[in-house]
């Protein structure tokens, strides 16, 4: 019976450091993204959000509001707020859609075009570039176990 609870007790010990350990690493991600943001914002002037606004725009060419606020998973009022920052500094225009003048299409201006283009590599864009060069199984294990992690600590979103 002793036997019994001291192997509890070791297991209870052994999850509570990986969960510490998991937790550092997660803590070291978002130490080394902020760092970059600051480091943007001082060179650039951009956040990280409207940085990652500015790519996904370059992507699609011309998108509007509510698809571009879905694939950066962001509100609509925060992506509305983001693209009249970026259009006040130059970056990108707003139109009107043609059909439904409600909506707003954004595309990059020669200006956002040429910032994408003078940037130094981000951290997603080295950890894109290391992720696409390792096996096809590992990659499946880290997408699983990140989408793990992020269920386990929602809130019931």
């Amino acid at each position: 019976m002793v036997d019994v609870i001291h192997d509890a007790k070791a297991r209870t010990q052994l999850s509570q450091e990986r969960c510490r350990l998991l937790l550092i690493s997660i803590r070291k991600i978002i130490h080394r993204l902020n760092i970059q943001s600051k480091n943007m914002d001082k060179q650039f002037g951009l956040t990280a959000p409207q940085l990652i606004i500015l790519q996904e725009i370059a992507k699609s060419g011309k998108i509007s509001i509510t698809p571009l606020s879905k694939s950066v998973s962001l509100s609509q009022a925060t992506v509305t707020v983001i693209c009249l920052r970026l259009e006040k500094k130059g970056y990108l225009i707003r139109n009107r859609g043609e059909d439904d003048k409600r909506s707003v299409w954004v595309s990059l201006t020669e200006k956002g075009n040429e910032m994408l283009l003078n940037l130094p590599p981000l951290v997603q864009d080295i950890f894109a570039d290391r992720f696409s060069k390792i096996q096809s199984w590992e990659k499946m294990m880290i997408l699983s176990a990140f989408e793990r992690v992020v269920e386990l600590m929602s809130l019931n979103e």
